[in-house]
């Protein structure tokens, strides 16, 4: 009997931490937006964890679906990068994270091509401060640049054209992402297991 009791209260919150998940998808990764004039479709989402921990919620909006790397480092533009915190961290530990990714799937000839605009992406981010739990950053290539967006606010625009934009993607498709996991997600069709 107490099992059963317990049994019925743990499916009772999973389903009501599946409704949150769906709630926090509709309401932070509609299946379209515009952007630049022009209409996009998420095309991938996931979740990147750091052992336990849900830390953010990511999504990818194209012009067309794209289930590869290549092809989402190829896409035409506009294209945005949405990550939603499901966690609080502090600025200067996600930039911290971001900077790994980057530098694991870049050349040195690249960060040396690229150092000042790498640089400046990396301090609009701090001074972010802190990220909340619920905020929503939008890292969008859009007009030829690429911006930071944060809670619907330009916190930087300008920052590097689309060859830098591949090297802030290539954080999460590159040959070496900070998460396989999400990589792999970003790259599934919506609703796919």
């Amino acid at each position: 009997m107490l099992f059963r009791f317990l049994t019925t209260i743990v499916v009772c919150i999973m389903a009501h931490c599946a409704m949150a998940s769906t709630v926090l998808v509709e309401k932070h990764f509609p299946s379209e937006l515009t952007l630049g004039q022009q209409n996009l479709t998420l095309s991938g989402i996931g979740v990147h964890q750091f052992l336990l921990m849900r830390i953010y919620r990511a999504g990818i909006y194209l012009k067309a679906r794209a289930d590869t790397a290549d092809a989402i480092l190829t896409s035409p533009s506009p294209i945005r990068a949405r990550l939603v915190m499901m966690h609080s961290v502090s600025a200067a530990h996600f930039v911290l994270v971001l900077r790994d990714g980057l530098v694991a799937n870049t050349t040195q000839e690249e960060v040396d091509s690229r150092y000042r605009e790498i640089v400046r992406f990396f301090e609009m981010m701090e001074k972010l401060d802190h990220l909340d739990e619920g905020d929503l950053v939008d890292l969008d290539f859009v007009d030829g640049q690429t911006s930071i967006r944060m809670n619907g606010k330009t916190i930087a625009s300008h920052l590097g054209d689309r060859v830098f934009y591949n090297l802030i993607l290539r954080i999460w498709f590159g040959e070496d992402p900070i998460s396989r996991k999400l990589k792999r997600s970003l790259l599934k069709p919506i609703g796919k297991k």
